[in-house]
């Protein structure tokens, strides 16, 4: 159920393929988003967002994008 709300790195590999999107470039933007979610407390503060908003989506991002090996 999660892959379907989440698709893993494997099955954004598949997409960005059949998308016409290199290996390369793929790998590079699921990096690219990783660091982005990773660091999204940081950009929240840099643009004002409120504490209360934050943790909304710090924990609606939990649930679409949990910790797991190679997300």
């Amino acid at each position: 159920a999660v892959e379907a709300v989440a698709p893993g790195p494997s099955r954004m590999m598949v997409l960005a393929s059949a998308a016409g999107v290199s290996d390369r470039d793929a790998r590079g933007i699921l990096d690219e988003v990783r660091d982005a979610v990773a660091r999204w407390r940081d950009w929240a503060g840099q643009v004002g967002v409120s504490r209360a908003t934050t943790r909304r989506i710090e924990t609606a991002l939990a649930r679409v994008a949990p910790t797991r090996p190679g997300l």
